[in-house]
């Protein structure tokens, strides 16, 4: 559709430069030169989708554990070796983005994260010295060791300072840090990540439940082993329990591949598309509770209480 409006705009143009070059008028006045106007600034977009760029510098406050300094927190590293950790009770980290920013969201991966739930603060400063809340007394979820999402409300920081509240420095720590948001004067700075699917330790030669906890998860592939015209769906237990076919399967990296082909069933009759995807099971294989309606196992949205 844009390489359509350019033409109409185009020849328009060019007919008014042609009238103006060749018009009735007799006159001898000079027409006054073109100015082009001013280009627009850019406008910050998509501030959510911007990675800020690693900390000029990252500081611990609190007692630290041999061999456990705070860059090991930004070094895009998430394996259960590079961690920062302290004894001292509301230890914290503070980063130093070199100038203002606002923070849309921090994601954390935390040391023995599936293990324990920790409890921490966010607090934002433009001088390092005055700090605000963002999150107060804000849980991690206990169950993966990944990076979780916290979104904040549109801080507006230079300083960002996760303060912790751990109970056992042996037991805790801070694999990695992430930032999400927009520079608030100039360029936004960016990085990419050297992370490796090779630092999760995954098995490449097993199937995808031995390298990962499917039974929150239901499988819907193009297969019809029944012959039915229906997409074939895979319930917890089966997933768990080892399933893999040639929709779903574990990768020479040890990822989770999901295939799809053009050809083969789908979900219902209404869909035209065939599909390999996950849905989530919040009964996790207690199939005394329906997959249908509200209940245990099915989200209930803000729009639909009823």
């Amino acid at each position: 559709m844009k390489n359509r409006c350019i033409f109409p705009t185009l020849l328009a143009t060019a007919i008014t430069i042609a009238l103006t070059g060749c018009g009735g008028s007799s006159s001898n006045e000079t027409d006054p030169p073109v100015v082009n106007p001013a280009p627009t600034p850019p406008q910050l977009t998509d501030c959510n989708e911007n990675l800020i760029l690693v900390p000029q510098s990252i500081e611990s406050q609190g007692e630290l554990v041999d061999g456990r300094d705070a860059m090991l927190a930004i070094d895009a590293n998430l394996s259960n070796t590079s961690f920062w950790t302290s004894p001292t009770n509301n230890a914290s980290l503070t980063l130093d983005f070199g100038k203002q920013h606002k923070i849309n969201e921090v994601r954390i991966a935390w040391h023995n994260g599936e293990t324990s739930q920790q409890t921490f603060d966010v607090n934002a400063s433009s001088d390092n010295t005055a700090f605000s809340s963002v999150l107060s007394a804000k849980q991690s979820s206990g169950t993966t060791f990944l990076p979780e999402q916290y979104a904040t409300p549109d801080a507006s920081a230079r300083f960002l300072q996760i303060q912790t509240n751990f109970t056992s420095a042996q037991q805790a720590g801070i694999r990695e840090i992430l930032v999400f948001g927009c520079a608030l004067e100039g360029q936004t700075e960016t990085s990419t990540s050297s992370f490796s699917v090779a630092s999760l330790n995954l098995n490449p030669d097993v199937a995808p439940s031995e390298n990962f906890d499917l039974l929150t998860w239901a499988l819907d592939t193009p297969a019809d082993e029944d012959n039915n015209n229906i997409a074939d769906r895979t319930r917890e237990q089966d997933l768990a329990n080892g399933f893999e076919d040639e929709f779903f399967f574990t990768g020479a990296d040890g990822g989770m591949v999901f295939r799809s082909t053009i050809t083969g069933a789908k979900t219902s009759a209404n869909t035209s598309f065939t599909r390999s995807e996950l849905r989530e099971m919040l009964r996790r294989g207690d199939t005394r509770i329906s997959t249908r309606g509200v209940n245990q196992n099915n989200w209930l949205l803000g729009y639909q209480p009823e």
